[in-house]
Formats: structure tokens, C-alpha cells, sequence
């Protein structure tokens, strides 16, 4: 017999989940009549529908389109839905959180397309829960002729935010390695402004000095004066700065989160 070239999918499927392995294959006789090839297909596709409910991940088939066609008891319970009438013929991209609805529509075309590939994404069940989802996908030939997309998809939540929280505990790690080092820089920093205040106390001396004096302060060494001690205040700051700038927290800092990143 001839196998069609979207009929295996199980080599895909094998080894992608732990511990865990599918092995779904389509084949039709092309020397079958088109009543005949259509009865046998129907019949895999019911022996493909006892596997997806059985499996322990998510299975489901959607058309190119979007559309579910068939999903297992696993599935549901991740959409939250009641059963499977209750979503079957639904489309799929209402699930998917919306920054990551046009990639998801996206990846689904080109699988539909005769591509096979993996993604990773967010969904919200219809009762509000949020869920990441990675997914293993290929096409594959439903019964009208049409190709549509077959997936193995596991709920990786407890993954992405254990990612997330290992980022901010070494976030926080740094920032107090920052607040113990500030000690040690203590005495350092308080030499260096000591210096710059000398200057400034010095020179406001001989302003007053030569202001009291009989012969007064001179115009261009009044200007002179304020100059210096202009410079050193702003050596001041700048430490003042700089130290301000080390001991920041790294908490306000906007950064996007990209869970594929970190758990790849």
C-alpha cells in the first residue's frame, strides 16, 4: 500500500514526551475505492480518537481554520470546559492568550501547510485560568480531504514559574552582594568627598578673608574662587551618584519575560 504523505505521525510524536511514547499511523490503499478509502479512514480516526483519550497529555485535532475537531478528557479539563459537544467545532484561537494569538495562528497554518514544529504559549480557560502550553504538532489528513493539525500539547506552568522565581531570587542575590559591598566602600567614599569639602571650605575661607580685609575681594578672584568650589560640588554629586546608582535595587527594572528563552 501507498502511504500518504501526511498519513504517519507517530514517528513525530515518539520519544517528544517523557516517559511517554505515540505511535499513530494512517494508511490507505490507493488501489481502494473512494467509499472503501473513506469507511477505512473514518476507522482510524476513531482508532486515533480511543488513543487521544487515553493518553495522559493533550491531545486534539483542529482544522486550518482553527476549529476543534476532536480533543481528550485531558484537554477538556485544561480548557475548562464541560465536555467535548460542548467545544467541538469551536475555534481554538478564542483560548489563546492575546499576545500570543498571532503566533499561534501562525504556527497552526504552517502546520496545516505540511510542516511539523514545535511552540510554546499561553492559554485562558474558560473559566479564567491561565496556563503555558508547549506543544508538538504535525499535520494530518482529516476525512473531508483537508489537512488539518494534530498535536501532543503539555501544560508547563509549574516550568515557566519556577523559571521566573529562580530569576528574581538571583536578582535579589546580587542586590544584597550590592548592599554588603557598600561597607567596604564606606570609608573609601568618605575620603573622597572629604577632599572636595576641604576644597570648598578652604576656598569660602579665603573668600571671607579677603572680603573683610582692607583692599577687598578682586572681581576676577571672586570668580576664581566660585569656579573651584563649583567643580569640587560636582564631584560631590557625582559620587553621591554613583553610589546611589550601586545600591539601586534591579526590582524596577522593566524587563519582558520570554519563557521559550528560559526554557530552552
Amino acid at each position: 500500500p501507498n502511504a500518504h504523505p501526511y498519513a504517519s505521525v507517530g514517528e513525530y510524536f515518539h520519544n517528544t514526551l517523557s516517559r511517554h511514547s505515540y505511535n499513530v499511523a494512517l494508511h490507505r490503499d490507493s488501489s481502494e475505492g473512494p467509499q472503501d478509502a473513506q469507511r477505512k479512514q473514518e476507522e482510524q480516526l476513531e482508532e486515533l480518537s480511543a488513543i487521544i483519550s487515553a493518553t495522559p497529555s493533550c491531545l486534539k485535532i483542529m482544522t486550518k481554520e482553527g476549529s476543534l475537531v476532536d480533543m481528550n478528557p485531558q484537554g477538556i479539563d485544561l480548557i475548562e470546559a464541560p465536555n467535548l459537544d460542548w467545544v467541538r467545532g469551536a475555534n481554538v484561537y478564542a483560548l489563546i492568550e492575546e499576545s500570543h494569538r498571532e503566533k499561534f495562528i501562525a504556527f497552526n497554518e504552517e502546520i496545516c501547510s505540511g510542516q511539523s514544529g514545535t511552540l510554546i504559549f499561553e492559554i485562558i480557560g474558560l473559566k479564567g485560568t491561565r496556563r503555558w502550553m508547549e506543544t508538538f504538532s504535525a499535520p494530518y489528513k482529516l476525512p473531508d480531504g483537508s489537512t488539518g493539525h494534530v498535536a501532543v500539547t503539555n501544560e508547563i506552568t509549574e516550568r515557566v514559574n519556577s523559571q521566573k522565581e529562580l530569576e528574581e531570587q538571583k536578582k535579589m542575590a546580587l542586590h544584597h552582594a550590592k548592599l554588603a559591598s557598600i561597607g567596604e566602600l564606606a570609608a573609601g567614599v568618605g575620603h573622597e568627598i572629604n577632599n572636595p569639602l576641604a576644597i570648598i571650605k578652604g576656598y569660602l575661607g579665603a573668600i571671607s578673608q579677603k572680603a573683610s580685609s582692607s583692599k577687598g575681594l578682586i572681581e576676577n578672584e571672586l570668580e576664581n574662587y566660585l569656579a573651584k568650589i563649583d567643580k569640587a560640588t560636582d564631584r560631590i554629586a557625582k559620587i553621591v551618584q554613583g553610589l546611589r546608582t550601586f545600591s539601586r535595587s534591579d526590582s524596577t527594572d522593566v524587563e519582558v519575560f520570554d519563557p521559550v528563552l528560559a526554557i530552552s
